[in-house]
């Protein structure tokens, strides 16, 4: 008779390289289905389970395929905005 390997979420959580609260909280959200539990209630994720979670790390986490500015070519920009907005603003003098 054969053992498969069983891993814990704190293991699983850092193979797929995310917290083991973002886990649970897929878990909760229903974003991966739940997995099977031992005799003490804890959760068993099997070979198959850690792939479903690599996967939807990698849907989550999937690269933009659209062409962005550079960071430092949207800084103009971003300080433009920023001295518009700071225009703006009016302080209550006592």
């Amino acid at each position: 008779m054969g053992f498969e390997r069983v891993y814990s979420t704190a293991e699983v959580a850092e193979d797929v390289g995310v917290s083991k609260n973002t886990l649970l909280r897929w878990l909760s959200e229903g974003r991966l289905r739940d997995v099977d539990r031992d005799w003490r209630n804890w959760r068993i994720w099997r070979d198959s389970d850690v792939e479903r979670a690599r996967a939807l790390r990698d849907r989550l986490h999937e690269p933009e395929r659209v062409a962005s500015p550079s960071k430092s070519e949207g800084m103009p920009v971003y300080a433009a905005e920023l001295a518009r907005l700071g225009q703006g603003r009016e302080q209550r003098v006592k």
